[in-house]
């Protein structure tokens, strides 16, 4: 080996040492919201034994009873049924499903079926089964996805693009399993300028819909304090793999998106951005190939 070519070498390993030591050490963390966040939500023993009297509050009817209605509506807003396309078969099976879904970049301008968009809300987030507490007087509902305490602090909003509902935003009701018209409108910049689509996906104007997902973490945190910011991110991860399995399995294309612009989304959901905050975006439409 050359003197040259040792020198060389031994300037790129310090280079990669020094890159190392900028992004990886500890201190790169200093006054973090991340690192807060994580170091405020872990679980101690003293942590869990505070949090126990919290928890032990919510086997109490008064409280069981309101935290068993977690339906945010839009009062007097047209709705548009879903229950008959509640029985729409999602096709493949679960292993075909993991192993071929997807995220899809490019589109067809063919417009989304109302039939598609009401199984993919039902089978990713309705009410699947009802179970009576407390001397059977309340009411819990089920949906399809795992929740921390059976809490379901999501709320799922749609923007129509290109599909059979007219265009507009919507709210959906997992107990009624309709869509809440929360107002019409042509939104295709919005979604261009604030929600992150652009230049990954393609064309903009060929997709079906925006679906947003949402958490209202006081449902959470009634029961679980500090930790209950965790529990918000684990449900709407679980939310976000059941909206694109079943989309995948609709025959539909997805693609999940990181690049909106928060406070955007909420003011244009009208949404405080606090107690109720954007969590996932996702796309939907006819794939293209």
């Amino acid at each position: 080996m050359s003197a040259a070519h040792a020198l060389s070498e031994d300037c790129l390993l310090a280079e990669v040492r020094a890159r190392d030591d900028a992004l990886y050490r500890l201190e790169t963390f200093d006054n973090s919201l991340v690192m807060e966040t994580l170091v405020n939500t872990k679980l101690s023993r003293d942590r869990l034994k505070r949090m126990g009297p919290r928890t032990a509050m919510m086997d109490h009817p008064y409280v069981q009873r309101r935290a068993a209605q977690p339906f945010k509506r839009y009062q007097g807003a047209p709705q548009i049924a879903l229950n008959d396309y509640r029985d729409t078969p999602l096709g493949t099976g679960m292993d075909a499903l993991a192993r071929t879904r997807r995220s899809t970049k490019n589109y067809r301008a063919q417009p989304v079926s109302l039939m598609h968009l009401g199984a993919l809300l039902f089978n990713s987030y309705g009410v699947m089964r009802t179970e009576l507490l407390h001397a059977d007087r309340i009411p819990w509902r089920f949906r399809p996805i795992p929740s921390p305490g059976g809490l379901f602090a999501s709320e799922i909003y749609v923007i129509a693009l290109n599909s059979d509902l007219e265009r507009g935003l919507y709210h959906y009701r997992p107990d009624l399993n309709a869509l809440e018209r929360v107002r019409a409108g042509d939104f295709t910049e919005f979604v261009r300028r604030s929600c992150g689509v652009e230049p990954y996906i393609a064309p903009l104007e060929a997709l079906g819909a925006v679906v947003i997902t949402t958490s209202l973490i006081e449902r959470l945190y009634i029961k679980y304090g500090e930790r209950s910011y965790k529990f918000m991110l684990i449900e709407t991860g679980l939310l976000a793999q059941q909206l694109s399995l079943c989309a995948h399995a609709l025959g539909l294309g997805s693609c999940m998106l990181g690049g909106y612009l928060d406070d955007e989304v909420h003011g244009f959901l009208g949404v405080d951005g606090v107690l109720e905050s954007v969590q996932n975006l996702m796309v939907v439409g006819v794939p293209d190939g």
